[in-house]
């Protein structure tokens, strides 16, 4: 007998096949929603930790920046608070001081009052001298330490006198301009030019046998030459109305900047006071130090130009025709170590300053 065979055809029955289809329609659907779950978990957790990451760098990043703009303050303040004396003023150094005439803000403390009374001199001030140095200080300095520095100064003076060759008039006496600079920068602005109205009534008023060397540090430079362009603006001649015997010359015997806190192209002949300059400075002289890194870099970014104290004019336009032609633009980066130097007794220009300016040939 046979075997009888049963043959596989390969197809499955239809109630199988129908139960795999539903098994297999079920499985992929929960492991997507798995899949899903835990993608969504992962992304979830890893959005965190990039905000977790970008909130550490943030702070990084801030603390940087506080380090850095507290750094930078302080070294502002370092700057800019030097002491440009290292001598203590005795009681009655002279001044001639306008203190307290301007606020905080830089308004006149009595709007209606008469200016032409704010200046007063206090100490032993040389009233009959026929020959003197009035020094005006810079920003950020209190009547003390103005006076200070004057004394400095005076020192400085007396002992150039002894080391100049030159036939001089030295020692000459100091008075110091002594002015409320001891504000914020742009307040303190604003006031220099104030004072340098106030210094142009004085000037005009003086007799003409006393010859004044105007000296001016910092922004004091900016109280000169405001003076000058007052002076000039007005078309007097600072003896005018004086008693003078006749005599017509001016009492402006020089203009010496040190470290000047203006803008270098403002002194250039087509600049602010490059008319005044020729007008009314016999001689005008502007010390400069490449060192000096208040002016060459503090003033640079605050008032975005470059200042005359820092290189000079020569390179900034045309130097200006004094009335005997007498301009000094003088390097004193090997003499000036920075801002605060000029004028001390130890390491300044006063002898190069003296010989320079206040000898007399």
């Amino acid at each position: 007998m046979g075997r009888s065979r049963t043959r596989f055809s390969g197809r499955v029955p239809a109630v199988e096949r129908e139960c795999n289809r539903q098994s297999y329609s079920v499985v992929p659907e929960t492991q997507k929603s798995v899949v899903r779950a835990r993608r969504s978990a992962f992304v979830s957790q890893n959005s965190d930790d990039q905000s977790a990451i970008g909130l550490r760098r943030l702070a990084a990043v801030a603390g940087v920046v506080l380090v850095l703009g507290a750094s930078i303050v302080a070294y502002v303040r370092v700057q800019t608070s030097g002491d440009s004396a290292d001598r203590a003023a005795p009681s009655e150094f002279p001044a001639l001081t306008s203190r307290e005439t301007f606020g905080d803000d830089g308004a006149a403390r009595e709007p209606d009052s008469d200016f032409t009374d704010s200046l007063s001199t206090e100490g032993e001030y040389p009233e009959t001298a026929e020959e003197m140095i009035l020094l005006v200080h810079g920003f950020n300095t209190t009547d003390s330490e103005a006076r200070d520095q004057g004394y400095t100064a005076q020192v400085g003076v007396e002992s150039a006198a002894q080391t100049t060759e030159s036939e001089t008039t030295l020692p000459l006496p100091v008075v110091v301009f002594s002015w409320d600079s001891d504000r914020s920068w742009s307040v303190a602005k604003e006031v220099a030019d104030s004072n340098g109205a106030l210094l142009a009534e004085w000037l005009a008023d003086r007799p003409n046998q006393q010859q004044i060397h105007l000296v001016g540090h910092s922004l004091g430079t900016r109280v000169i030459c405001e003076s000058l362009h007052e002076l000039a603006s007005n078309a007097e001649s600072p003896n005018q109305g004086a008693e003078n015997n006749g005599s017509q010359e001016s009492v402006i015997a020089s203009v010496t900047l040190l470290g000047g806190a203006i803008p270098a192209d403002s002194a250039t002949r087509e600049g602010q006071y490059g008319s005044a300059i020729e007008t009314m400075a016999p001689t005008f002289a502007n010390f400069y130090s490449r060192n000096d890194r208040v002016l060459s870099w503090l003033y640079r970014v605050s008032d975005r130009t470059r200042a005359v104290g820092s290189r000079g004019i020569k390179h900034s336009g045309q130097i200006p025709d004094s009335p005997d032609g007498e301009y000094l633009d003088i390097d004193v980066t090997e003499s000036v170590a920075d801002h605060h130097s000029y004028f001390k007794s130890g390491d300044g220009c006063l002898s190069i300053v003296a010989e320079a300016v206040f000898s007399a040939e």
